[in-house]
């Protein structure tokens, strides 16, 4: 059998539950996500600077996601390559909550049980919410740390599989 970089990472890379205390900024950037993707498909067509900026709150809070991920369940090896830069804490202080679930309730109601009107509301509100967030997060430092992160060898070989 040839040598093989990528299974003797699978065979060394231990695979474990983490235990979480705080999933409030988990659940908040998953309704982020939720909420982008599914505003960019309901509006693909009016691609207006809005839609622009919300594609790239989505594609950073995507990014985001990944790393918190990293960092949870390779702590140990990216504190090794000093690449642990504790994201969660740098970010959690500043997540606002959106309201993904009614906004999602209307729009998916039946046209004539739709009030358009607070499906607006939210949604406005949602999008004032995101667009504060991200403002008020360092955004650049933040994806930096992100790519650095990216050389780690087990996190390299995730992001490469993934593409």
């Amino acid at each position: 059998m040839m040598y093989n970089h990528k299974n003797r990472i699978k065979n060394e890379l231990q695979v474990y539950t983490v235990e979480i205390n705080n999933t409030k900024p988990f659940e908040v950037i998953a309704d982020y996500l939720l909420f982008t993707n599914q505003w960019l498909h309901e509006n693909e067509k009016n691609q207006t600077k809005e839609f622009f900026k919300i594609r790239e709150i989505s594609q950073f809070f995507d990014e985001v996601a990944n790393a918190l991920v990293y960092e949870l369940y390779l702590k140990e090896e990216l504190e090794k390559d000093n690449l642990y830069y504790n994201l969660l804490e740098e970010i959690q202080i500043r997540l606002e909550e959106i309201d993904f679930d009614n906004w999602s309730r209307e729009l998916f109601k039946d046209e004539e049980d739709k009030d358009i009107d607070k499906l607006k509301n939210i949604e406005n509100n949602n999008i004032k919410t995101l667009f504060n967030v991200y403002e008020n997060l360092d955004v650049k430092n933040i994806l930096t740390d992100i790519e650095e992160m990216k050389t780690n060898e087990y996190i390299n070989i995730i992001e490469e599989n993934g593409k």
